[in-house]
């Protein structure tokens, strides 16, 4: 479409070249080659792990250091790593830099954090997945300088979505959106995909910011969406809006 960014063009592209891919270990490599020119060096997709499980029972992809990756299993970081602890209650995709670790109270948490800075990953980014009963998966990135500025956090959040959801779609049948979406609401998240906001949909549509919220709304509601880029997402993964 035209008028769209940068980062959410390379978003967009990624998506429709991923929709090509055949197995989980496809999307996720996909992934770890779309983010590396972006300073990622890993890349984890997780599902969100109950009491007692470990790592290997909850990973659903991995783009890692082999000995960053026994480290990890060995240690069974999992059960104290804080990035997975934080991202349980995330309502939005965060930075690792704003995952505070109190030391003293929480001294495996922070060695997660010590340990896995020494293998390279100082900083990264994590999208929590949400889903009907609420968050269930993760995307993981992580590397020495990653970058974060800017509207590449929209265009990643975005990417780890859609990713998430095709490589889970390899364990299993998609969760199909809850409701049709009508014309005007396929409108408006199609140019919510492209980086548009309410004012410039309403410019285009000939239609008030308040109505284009309206319609963003009824579509979120419609697909059992947690915000308008997860609308997006699962939208254009059901083919109900195209690029």
């Amino acid at each position: 479409m035209r008028g769209t960014s940068g980062d959410l063009t390379e978003a967009l592209d990624f998506i429709d070249a991923l929709n090509r891919h055949s197995s989980a270990g496809d999307a996720v490599a996909a992934t770890g080659a779309a983010v590396a020119r972006h300073g990622f060096e890993g890349v984890v997709f997780l599902f969100l792990p109950s009491r007692g499980q470990r790592f290997q029972d909850v990973v659903l992809g991995k783009h890692l250091p082999e000995e960053w990756s026994r480290t990890y299993v060995e240690r069974d970081y999992i059960r104290d790593d804080p990035l997975v602890r934080y991202q349980r209650a995330a309502a939005a995709p965060f930075a690792w830099s704003e995952v505070r670790i109190d030391s003293e109270r929480f001294p495996r948490a922070a060695e997660v954090m010590r340990v896995r800075s020494e293998f390279g990953f100082r900083d990264g980014f994590v999208v929590p997945v949400p889903g009907a009963g609420g968050i269930y998966g993760g995307v993981y990135l992580g590397g020495a300088r990653p970058e974060l500025s800017g509207l590449r956090k929209p265009a990643l959040h975005m990417m780890g979505l859609y990713a998430f959801e095709r490589a889970a779609s390899f364990r299993g049948p998609n969760r199909k959106a809850r409701g049709v979406l009508t014309e005007r609401e396929r409108e408006v998240l199609s140019w919510v995909a492209v980086g548009k906001s309410a004012w410039d949909i309403g410019q285009i549509l000939s239609i008030s910011t308040r109505t284009v919220n309206e319609y963003s709304q009824r579509a979120i509601r419609k697909l059992g969406a947690t915000n308008r880029t997860h609308a997006v997402v699962l939208a254009l993964r059901d083919g109900l809006i195209s690029l």
